[in-house]
């Protein structure tokens, strides 16, 4: 967690930064709720997920986890939506 103090001499110190924390948390947000899909997705296609599975979407940037969603739309095998 995170956590912003504001010092009472300075009420407007975090102004500038708020949009910024804002957009962080809007991305990391989409990031979660596309890497869960995923998982849901896969689980219901191909079964529970092996934990080789499980440690490769944990470490999974933004961009693959788009690739995999789309994949795993016509794969047929579990190996096909990661390739």
């Amino acid at each position: 967690m995170n956590l912003l103090f504001i010092h009472q001499n300075f009420p407007g110190q975090f102004k500038h930064l708020a949009p910024a924390l804002a957009q962080q948390g809007e991305e990391k947000g989409f990031y979660l709720g596309e890497l869960q899909t995923l998982q849901r997705q896969i689980t219901k296609r191909f079964g529970p997920l092996p934990e080789a599975v499980q440690v490769r979407l944990s470490t999974a940037t933004r961009e693959e986890i788009e690739r995999w969603l789309d994949r795993v739309l016509d794969a047929q095998t579990l190996d096909e939506v990661f390739e």
